[in-house]
Formats: C-alpha cells, sequence, structure tokens
C-alpha cells in the first residue's frame, strides 16, 4: 500500500501497490505539506490530506506494433465531444532487436470516441520531406533517406480543432504540425513550424533583441500549447544541444501562418525550460537562469534577469515573445530538475508550477494568482526509499479550477508505476493516489533502457476527467513497449 504520513507539517511518502486494471482502489492521501516559510512573496501552506473514494480507471492499450517502441504520448481530450480523444506518441525502431530490426521508426495517431474503452482510425503522422525548394533530405543515422518523425507533440483547440505536431528529422522543415478539423479521423498536409522558410526568411534583428542573434537552426525537443480560451497555437523548441537556447512561435489562425521564432530568454541565460502553457491570452513558462554561465556573463551589467545563484524564472507573454514578464520564484530550489507551467483558463493570472527536486525525490507544486508576483509552495509527493519520479505532468482543467498531476515511480528493479492525484483546490488539498498503472509496470529485465521514451510531457484534463498516457513494457518478457492509457472520473473522489 502507499504509505501516508498525516502528521501536520511532513510530507507524505508514496510508493507503487498492484491492483485490477478496470477497477483500483485508490490509496489514501499523502500529501501533507512541510509548514516553512520562504523570503518575501513566498509563504507555505499546508494540504488538507484526505481519503480518495474508489476510482474506476479505464485502462486500454492504444498501440498495437510489435515491430517498434512506443512512448512519448501527448493525450488530447476533445472539448466538443466527450469522450473523444486524440494521442499521438513516438514509434522508435526496435533497435534491440539486432538484424530482424526491419521497421522503421514513425510517430503514430489514435482516436478514441468511446473515452478509451476502444481506439480507432489509427495512422501515421504525415510529414514532409521537402518544403522549402532546393533542399535534399540528408541521410539519417539509421543509413535511410526519408526523414525520421521524432519528439512529437499535440493539442486540441476550443473548437474541436486537433494538432499534432513533430521534428523532422532530414527535412529543412524540421518542426512541421498536422491538423485534423474532423476529431482526429484525417489530417491535413504537415505545415512547417520551425525550418528554412518560416526561420531564416521572416525573421527580422528586432524580433531578437539580446545576445541570442540566430533563430534556431535545427530541431530539438519542443513542447506545444493550446490556448483553451482563444485557441491560439503555441510551440517552443531550441537548437539541438540547446546551444542558441530556446524559441516560441504562435498561431492565430489554427496553424495555418506562424509567428517569427523568439527567444524565451533573450540572453540565452536560460540553461534549460519546461513545457509551458497558454490561457486567456497569455503564454507562460519557467526555466532555470545559471550565472555562471557564459552567456549571463556575456549579458552583464544589464541581463533579462539578475539571480546570485541558479534560480527558477516564471514567465508570461501577451504579444507572442516581443515583450516578457518575468518574476523570479523567490525560494525555488534552482537545481530543480522539471519546471511544468500550467495556466488556469478559469481564472486569470492563476498558474501552477511543478518542480521535481531532492534528486528527483520530491514533487512541488508552486502556485500564484497574481502572475508570477507571489508564490505558495505545496510539497505533494516524497518517493520511498530507493525509488525516483520521472515524467510528471501537471494541468487544469477548462473550468472549475481543478489540478491534475501525474507522474511515474521509478523502482529500482527498473519497473514503474504511473500515478495522479487531483486537486479541487488549487494544490491547497488533493484526492488520494490513484492508481493509472495497476501496479509497477512489467519489464523484460531490469537493465532495459527507455529508448524513445523521454518525454510524457502532458495529461488531459476535462471538466470531469483526467488521463495521460505511457510507454510499458509487455508482460510477456518480450523486448515490446507499447503505448497505454489510463483515466477516471475525478468529481467521484
Amino acid at each position: 500500500m502507499h504509505q501516508c504520513n498525516n502528521q501536520p507539517g511532513r510530507t507524505g511518502t508514496i510508493g507503487g501497490d498492484t491492483m485490477r486494471k478496470r477497477t483500483r482502489r485508490a490509496a489514501f492521501g499523502a500529501v501533507a505539506i512541510a509548514a516553512m516559510a520562504w523570503a518575501s512573496g513566498v509563504t507555505a501552506r499546508a494540504a488538507t490530506p484526505h481519503a480518495a473514494a474508489n476510482a474506476e480507471v479505464i485502462h486500454s492499450q492504444v498501440s498495437d506494433d510489435p515491430g517498434v517502441l512506443a512512448g512519448e504520448g501527448y493525450v488530447m481530450p476533445d472539448p466538443t465531444h466527450p469522450g473523444t480523444i486524440t494521442v499521438v506518441w513516438l514509434a522508435t525502431s526496435n533497435w534491440q532487436a539486432g538484424a530482424a530490426n526491419l521497421a522503421k521508426g514513425y510517430c503514430g495517431l489514435a482516436t478514441t470516441t468511446d473515452g478509451g474503452r476502444s481506439w480507432d482510425w489509427k495512422q501515421h503522422l504525415p510529414q514532409a520531406e521537402v518544403l522549402a525548394g532546393g533542399h535534399n533530405v540528408s541521410i539519417q543515422s539509421d543509413m535511410k533517406t526519408t526523414i525520421t518523425c521524432g519528439d512529437p507533440v499535440g493539442g486540441i483547440g476550443p473548437d474541436g480543432t486537433v494538432y499534432a505536431g513533430a521534428a523532422a528529422v532530414g527535412s529543412p522543415s524540421w518542426e512541421q504540425v498536422s491538423i485534423s478539423h474532423n476529431h482526429g479521423a484525417t489530417w491535413s498536409d504537415p505545415i512547417e513550424m520551425f525550418g528554412a522558410n518560416q526561420s531564416f526568411n521572416s525573421i527580422t534583428t528586432a524580433d531578437n533583441a539580446g545576445k541570442a542573434k540566430t533563430p534556431p537552426a535545427f530541431f530539438g525537443r519542443a513542447y506545444m500549447a493550446v490556448d483553451p480560451v482563444t485557441g491560439a497555437v503555441s510551440a517552443q523548441t531550441q537548437e539541438d544541444g540547446g546551444a542558441e537556447g530556446r524559441w516560441l512561435v504562435v498561431s492565430h489562425d489554427r496553424g495555418f501562418t506562424w509567428s517569427p521564432p523568439r527567444p524565451l530568454d533573450p540572453d540565452v541565460q536560460g540553461k534549460s525550460a519546461g513545457p509551458h502553457s497558454a490561457a486567456n491570452g497569455v503564454v507562460a513558462l519557467a526555466y532555470t537562469v545559471d550565472p555562471t554561465s557564459a552567456t549571463y556573463t556575456a549579458a552583464v551589467p544589464t541581463p533579462a534577469v539578475s539571480c546570485s545563484k541558479a534560480c527558477i524564472v516564471f514567465e508570461t507573454t501577451k504579444d507572442d515573445g516581443v515583450n516578457w514578464d518575468r518574476h523570479v520564484v523567490t525560494g525555488a530550489d534552482g537545481a530543480a530538475g522539471t519546471k511544468f507551467v500550467a495556466a488556469d483558463p478559469a481564472r486569470l493570472g492563476h498558474y501552477a508550477l511543478l518542480l521535481s527536486t531532492v534528486s528527483s525525490h520530491t514533487l512541488e507544486v508552486w502556485t500564484t494568482t497574481d502572475s508570477g508576483r507571489s508564490w505558495i509552495r505545496h510539497d505533494v509527493v516524497d518517493a520511498t526509499q530507493g525509488d525516483t519520479f520521472t515524467k510528471p505532468g501537471l494541468g487544469y482543467a477548462p473550468h472549475g479550477g481543478a489540478l491534475g498531476l501525474v507522474w511515474r515511480t521509478q523502482h529500482t528493479d527498473g519497473r514503474y508505476s504511473v500515478s495522479a492525484l487531483v486537486s479541487k483546490t488549487n494544490a491547497a488539498s488533493w484526492s488520494g493516489v490513484v492508481d493509472l498503472s495497476g501496479g509497477p509496470t512489467p519489464v523484460s529485465k531490469a537493465s532495459v533502457p527507455l529508448s524513445g521514451d523521454d518525454c510524457s510531457c502532458n495529461i488531459g484534463m476535462t471538466d470531469t476527467t483526467m488521463s495521460s498516457v505511457w510507454g510499458q513494457w509487455n508482460a510477456d518478457g518480450s523486448i515490446i513497449r507499447e503505448l497505454w492509457f489510463g483515466s477516471f472520473d475525478y468529481t467521484k473522489l
């Protein structure tokens, strides 16, 4: 069973347990917070633990291709059609199969119309080899001359328009997006978000004031968000290796045209940035400033943000990255790993920030009601000894302010569990833990790496349900990983 410490001022501890796939008994809450005060603008508030009701989890397998390894899924519930959900994921070549590896990797798409009980319309995300005249597709690491799909992202607008994008490795249009106007049944030809045409032909010096002189020159891990109020679509990516920081583009016409890439941090102080969020016409994200970096030193004496040591910066923009409003999250651990921002569509200026701290043994949620000027810290969960937390996600429901949190608990034997919590009180109190994966997932051997599964970057929140997807090894011990889905009605907790 999950362990819980209900003593005031102490964090609870969460481990893994085995539960049935269809109906699981959620463990009692493990969600107290260390009652400590931080510096100016930051206070701490204790979360009130309470027992969750039974959570009936819909649990299903999304992908069914034994020739590839599935992972990195984005789940997108349709606000216009309850029960309709689209998922995009990465299917990578099963390199461990040796000479038997004849499959080519791709990005997969699937849609359900019954809340995840069954999956239809399975297809590949379309990508174009050449969108820029005069350019040829380069030879890839697998010695193929066709493009390789990678790092998929997705989102869905308030009108039901579905967006699915990914890196197109080998194409001069290195980040592409396709659009579906019929709930995932069919998809448009790909459109360039980042690439030779969009970047180099439209960028101007004024768009990129600061030390970052060039737009991204290659693909990198991208993130996407769709504003549930305005419908604007935003994406951010980096030059591979982060040499030029991260860059933002926004579309206000349902993905057909995109703004020029603009730097999230004009002086490239940012050591890393996490997934962003958008609501009410505002894009928000968080990143780390490292005052020991060469780019920070080059920006002195007038860097965009000044920190005496590594710090977390929260920033918002209302004009597609032309101007930013930045605030240091005072008291936050500058060495935090994950920096995941969620915007509350129902309340302007309300945001939640998820941080992975204590060497990935603690998940913290910080909340602000004044667009980042002041913050409240909530210690949510601690890992049991030997376990660590990986690939967490955070998100608000479209209305009502419900906040969902999902994460994987990595166990010492190579297995992991997928767990979730929901707060209906803006992180002041949380439900009990809901087990999405049915206990620790099987592995073929303890040392199996998670190739092609480096990101599980979002959760799906509606006004009644929370859902997530993850890569899971087959129980028969074969070196096959398929994509799995879990969802539950949080209003019943």
